[in-house]
């Protein structure tokens, strides 16, 4: 206990390491992203979650300042709940809003599912899931994980729009458009200064390990085509938010 107080001690004294945020949504390049960030800037990749797996992603405060005096870069699907607010503002922590469309979400989920890990914190997988059809697969996920990705959404679309937190929002297609300016963007709102060429060389180390940094094409997504009734009830829920404009 000693020990932790003391860190806490040196780092309110000091205030000179910078954590890179990245709220994000699942399936969204964020492991990718936080890869990119890491070979850039050299900061210590940490979560500041000592547990991950089907907890909630939020900031524990113990383990934040355990590693408060080093700089970071941190990825979680972490909403700005009270808990985690009162942190993001009491240590002036800056955010990346990363998101993607739904459609284009849930089809990756459903691959992360079958393929690498059917255990998440927003819902639990059923019994035959992966025998069931594509059609009833989907409907599973637009009923039980669309609405948290949605709520997701909009708890930081609100909490943007009242001011209080620094925030940068990056589309994904954006990032996968244009790689470059979007590392550029986010360093700049950091206030983080690397060259171009650093830039560069740190996005061919991330590309050379995508597939295991589950940053993929859409050539690689499953060709499966959402029924109208589908579309219509993830329509049908995003309705309710008229004021986020929410792409699916």
């Amino acid at each position: 206990m000693k020990y932790f107080f003391k860190k806490y001690i040196d780092y309110n004294e000091k205030r000179k390491y910078e954590h890179v945020l990245i709220a994000c949504l699942p399936k969204s390049g964020s492991t990718f992203l936080s890869d990119v960030l890491v070979n850039v800037t050299g900061f210590d990749f940490v979560q500041f979650q000592p547990i991950r797996g089907t907890n909630d992603h939020n900031i524990d405060h113990h383990f934040f300042y355990e590693n408060s005096n080093k700089n970071t870069v941190t990825q979680l699907h972490i909403k700005p709940n009270d808990s985690n607010k009162k942190i993001f503002l009491k240590e002036n922590i800056k955010i990346v809003f990363l998101y993607r469309d739904l459609l284009s979400s849930l089809k990756s989920m459903h691959r992360h599912i079958l393929e690498e890990n059917n255990k998440w914190f927003m819902f639990s997988i059923a019994d035959g899931f992966e025998s069931w059809s594509i059609e009833r697969q989907f409907d599973f996920i637009i009923d039980l994980i669309a609405p948290w990705y949605i709520n997701f959404l909009t708890a930081w679309k609100k909490e943007i729009s009242l001011g209080e937190l620094s925030v940068l929002e990056v589309n994904y297609d954006d990032f996968r458009k244009d790689n470059d300016k979007t590392i550029h963007n986010i360093l700049n709102f950091y206030g983080l200064n690397y060259s171009k060429e650093r830039i560069k060389d740190s996005l061919e180390i991330s590309y050379s390990k995508k597939d295991k940094l589950r940053f993929n094409n859409k050539e690689n997504k499953i060709d499966y085509k959402f029924s109208d009734e589908q579309i219509g009830k993830i329509k049908s829920l995003v309705s309710y938010y008229p004021e986020y404009a929410i792409n699916i």
